[in-house]
């Protein structure tokens, strides 16, 4: 079903299309029941974009959650929502130009094992994909959280000029603070709504 629990879907649309002129990966940091990797998934294909790998990371396993700052909560992400959006989404990319790589994994847990970037492999080769084009944040939301992801694609030369961050739930953590240091660290806002905020790697 790729259910969705969100708002200002369009903000997603919007980031997708000015990101596919950057070479790199798609991620997006909190995936639940794929609704919202749906709309990526057809941004991409909408917009013909050469990169067309998709990285996913969700751990579920029923793990307290990070709503908002200093506030843990358990919520029905357990491993038959894992399992319905592993076949929900495998199905929806059938026969689609889309390459999903789906990880069960937390943040941090993703970062540590990959902080080199994902092996693929493709016409009788193996690839090492270590630049991002797209990052949709959409995981823990706590300042900190938030902030220690943004860091990650921020070192090691992980992202170009052209990347685009868009940030979900912003009203639920301090948002300002992660406004004033992607504005310190040149990007650009893009589009803000009431729930969602994009920018653009200068």
């Amino acid at each position: 079903m790729l259910e969705t629990d969100g708002e200002d879907y369009h903000v997603i649309t919007n980031a997708v299309e000015i990101a596919s002129a950057t070479p790199g990966l798609y991620m997006e940091i909190g995936t639940r029941l794929g609704g919202s990797t749906k709309v990526i998934i057809d941004a991409m294909i909408t917009t013909n974009t050469p990169n067309n790998h998709l990285v996913c990371i969700d751990p579920y396993g029923d793990l307290p959650y990070e709503e908002e700052d200093n506030l843990w909560i358990n919520y029905d992400y357990d491993n038959h929502m894992k399992a319905t959006a592993q076949r929900d989404l495998y199905n929806y990319v059938f026969d689609k130009p889309i390459n999903l790589h789906f990880f069960i994994l937390d943040d941090q847990e993703y970062f540590y094992r990959y902080h080199d970037g994902i092996p693929v492999y493709s016409n009788g080769e193996k690839y090492l994909m270590e630049k991002y084009a797209f990052v949709y944040f959409d995981g823990p939301h706590s300042t900190h959280s938030v902030m220690a992801e943004i860091q990650f694609f921020m070192t090691n030369n992980r992202i170009s000029t052209g990347t685009v961050f868009v940030f979900d739930d912003v009203k639920k953590y301090n948002h300002d603070y992660i406004d004033d240091y992607l504005n310190r660290n040149y990007f650009e806002k893009i589009e803000e709504t009431d729930f969602k905020i994009s920018y653009r790697k200068l």
